[in-house]
């Protein structure tokens, strides 16, 4: 059955056909509040979460510009707006965002890419779409894009599908959590996961909706989130299967479908972060269709990307937050970069930095090769240090004294 619905119903499946439908709920395990079916989190750990809500879909941002969702949330007619919502992980403050779809693609549906072969040969085959924005949104730390992957999926690697609206409205400021490691499968433009082995299982509304790894430090849309084989609801998921759509098997038709190629969606100037997470941001500034970027440090996997011009300058700061009132601080501990111009071996150097700041301002770099392309990577190092230390210059990481 499809996991998309437009009510805040259950549906469960018997035999073939959809019969049986119940009312969603919430309950409570352990002291904590549970919405059925996954366990709930902090939004602001997942900023590529956007949701579709005329088709009742998630789906995630994979460039500014861009969407990736399942095919059947797009199939018929609908709206099609994109739009986020995202609460501050220290101050609790509200932030949204919408964009319409461009007046291009397939009809009736402007903006929409749904794959050729959907539902060919079977139902629900080859169940992904894109959608392209009249607009990009503004990246910052609540809206973030999420990576294509570059190679094929490995069994037991650890995702999430994380949904705004998991059968029904959830608390301010919480996503629906889905858990699960990828199973082993032959299957290569899809794999299912039994709900046995994960966190809950999906629901009517996570249609669309993102599997999402970490891998080499960051986030990765590994599947999309297209049917369930259900015995029983999402109330009580025992038994249940959930089907996902391979995002690396459609690889070549989203790049195509974008125009692009995978280090142009990635970005050929990049800013990441690793370590511990700390109050503060990184940013990414330079001549390119999306202007400054900033973005988390606090988000595992999060990243910045930007085509940058090789004629302007480009700018690289990541800025940890002042005062955060703890024994333990957050501090940088080191700030890298890496220069790779293909078929040339990398280049990576040290720049500097203080506790609390790192910046590079220069310019892009410049392939030997006239048509070659230079990719560099920033590379911010979070550790702690006590709080006397900071105030004296000393910074540790994993324990050693840096100097």
């Amino acid at each position: 059955m499809p996991i998309k619905s437009h009510t805040v119903a259950l549906c469960m499946m018997l035999g073939s056909t959809f019969l049986v439908c119940g009312n969603a709920a919430a309950q409570v395990v352990d002291g904590q509040s549970n919405v059925v079916g996954a366990t709930l989190e902090p939004d602001y750990k997942y900023p590529w979460v956007v949701r579709n809500a005329g088709a009742g879909c998630g789906g995630v941002l994979i460039e500014p510009r861009w969407v990736l969702i399942a095919a059947h949330c797009v199939a018929g007619t609908g709206s099609n707006t994109i739009s986020y919502k995202r609460s501050d992980a220290y101050t609790g403050t509200l932030y949204a965002a919408s964009r319409g779809p461009a007046e291009v693609g397939q009809r009736p549906n402007p903006g929409v890419y749904i794959h050729p072969q959907f539902n060919v040969p079977s139902a629900h085959d080859n169940d992904i779409a894109l959608i392209k924005l009249d607009a990009g949104f503004d990246i910052n730390p609540y809206i973030q894009v999420v990576g294509l992957p570059t190679g094929p999926r490995i069994a037991g690697v650890v995702g999430t599908v994380a949904s705004i609206d998991h059968s029904g409205p959830l608390p301010e400021g919480k996503l629906a959590v889905f858990r699960a490691p990828i199973p082993s499968s032959t299957f290569a433009r899809g794999f299912s996961i039994f709900t046995s082995a994960a966190t809950g299982s999906l629901c009517p509304g996570d249609s669309g909706s993102g599997f999402v790894t970490y891998e080499n430090g960051r986030a990765t849309v590994r599947g999309v989130a297209s049917t369930v084989n259900a015995s029983s609801d999402c109330v009580t998921p025992t038994g249940n299967t959930v089907d996902f759509v391979d995002v690396f098997a459609y690889r070549d038709w989203i790049l195509q479908t974008m125009r692009s190629v995978d280090y142009r969606v990635a970005g050929t100037t990049r800013v990441r972060w690793s370590g511990r997470a700390a109050r503060g941001v990184m940013m990414l500034g330079c001549d390119n269709p999306y202007g400054t970027m900033s973005g988390p440090l606090n988000v595992s996997g999060a990243q910045l990307g930007a085509n940058c011009d090789v004629n302007q300058t480009q700018a690289a700061v990541c800025s940890v937050s002042a005062g955060q009132r703890s024994v333990v601080q957050s501090v940088i501990t080191g700030f890298t970069m890496k220069t790779t111009c293909a078929p040339f071996a990398p280049t990576v150097e040290s720049l500097p930095f203080t506790s609390s700041w790192a910046s590079y301002y220069g310019s892009a770099p410049v392939h030997p090769d006239p048509i070659g392309v230079c990719v560099r990577e920033f590379t911010c190092k979070v550790g702690s240090s006590f709080a006397s230390d900071v105030l004296n210059g000393a910074v540790f990481s994993s324990g050693a004294q840096l100097r």
